[in-house]
């Protein structure tokens, strides 16, 4: 199952009552709304609108009234005299050209945070999701274009980060001379990748990815998704397939309920040593990726790919969910032979089903 965008950044096009309006530009028009709204214009925005795009009003009109009708904005006031509000439903999207050297910062508070009423704690998270991501894209893509965008349907907010570069997966794998492709998404998913590949202090898609009740990459024909503390659209943590192998570009999607009660300062607490020194000491780590093609893991190699790197950490914690049994060898060479040569390094088991427990129990006895 590859993971799309939400339906109104996916489609290319509104068809509103059977005028397919102008495909990009009815996003575009939507934001000019949105922007002239919140600027308090007090002008009709649908004539400003008019003028601004060279449209017929009444075509704009009834645009306008199409996105009153499904949450977009509200209205009140007499016909002749509208005055319009920002509904529930919003949508604002930028696009940069990757050589200009925006303050992600500004971007944010000026151009996305004020259209949305976050509370304190996801405004916080947005704030770093949507900094961190936007920072990686101009900084690393190696791209033309950045595209921003940011919405809020249904009580989710969705936060897109989207670049033409050589796409994350294609960088990790060449950075870290990695036979497979698909195991960058196991080397993300440790977190502490160098700077230079994956971002400030090499963590930032690390924690990022666990900020958000669902976080998705897609770049070089792969996907890897990961869920929160819920199962968002119930998709479990993955790594999944596309057909265009040659897709240009990295798509970042995060989403959080904006009732949610995550903290940034709990997150980063979970795997930092302390708030005075934030460079992270633990990971949560998905065995299940260590499996690239749906094998079981019974093999000391695979056991290898999981715990490479893993000793730069003080606390590792390996995540079992989804992992029906491992063999015997897979088992050794990580509860003995890992944790025999890396003493410092605890090893703790997440989500293991019993038979799994009772193999790690065989190879930690050996070990003492």
């Amino acid at each position: 199952m590859v993971i799309g965008l939400p339906a109104m950044m996916a489609a290319g096009f509104e068809d509103f009552g059977g005028n397919v309006l102008f495909d990009a530009q009815g996003g575009r028009i939507r934001t000019w709304f949105a922007d002239s709204i919140a600027a308090g214009v007090e002008e009709d925005p649908v004539v400003l609108a008019s003028r601004h795009f060279g449209i017929a009003e009444g075509v704009l009109r009834e645009y306008m009234n199409q996105l009153v009708d499904t949450g977009w904005f509200t209205q009140a006031g007499s016909l002749r005299q509208p005055r319009y509000g920002l509904g529930e439903k919003r949508e604002i999207v930028r696009t940069y050209c990757q050589i200009q050297r925006v303050d992600v910062v500004d971007v944010w508070e000026t151009f996305f945070r004020p259209f949305f009423a976050m509370t304190p704690n996801v405004k916080n998270i947005a704030h770093y999701g949507f900094t961190r991501m936007l920072d990686n894209a101009f900084v690393h893509a190696g791209g033309g274009m950045v595209t921003a965008l940011v919405c809020s349907v249904g009580g989710m907010l969705t936060i897109c980060i989207m670049d033409d570069g050589v796409g994350i997966f294609a960088k990790v794998e060449k950075a870290l001379h990695l036979p497979d492709r698909r195991m960058a998404a196991l080397e993300l998913a440790k977190g502490r990748l160098a700077p230079d590949i994956a971002g400030k202090s090499g963590e930032s898609v690390f924690l990022v990815s666990h900020l958000f009740d669902f976080f998705a990459i897609r770049a070089n024909g792969l996907q890897y998704v990961r869920n929160g503390a819920s199962s968002y659209n119930n998709v479990p943590e993955s790594v999944t397939f596309s057909a265009d192998t040659n897709q240009k570009g990295t798509t970042v999607v995060m989403v959080i309920p904006m009732g949610s009660t995550a903290s940034l300062a709990d997150v980063m607490g979970r795997y930092a040593k302390s708030p005075a020194h934030p460079v992270f000491s633990a990971t949560a780590v998905p065995v299940k990726l260590a499996s690239l093609g749906g094998e079981e893991l019974v093999s000391r190699e695979q056991a290898r790919r999981l715990m490479d790197r893993l000793d730069s950490f003080e606390k590792v914690v390996l995540d079992f969910s989804d992992v029906s049994r491992i063999g015997s060898g897979f088992a050794d060479e990580v509860f003995r032979v890992f944790a025999h040569e890396y003493p410092s390094v605890r090893l703790d088991i997440a989500n293991a089903s019993p038979v799994v427990w009772q193999t790690i129990s065989q190879a930690r006895s050996s070990l003492h």
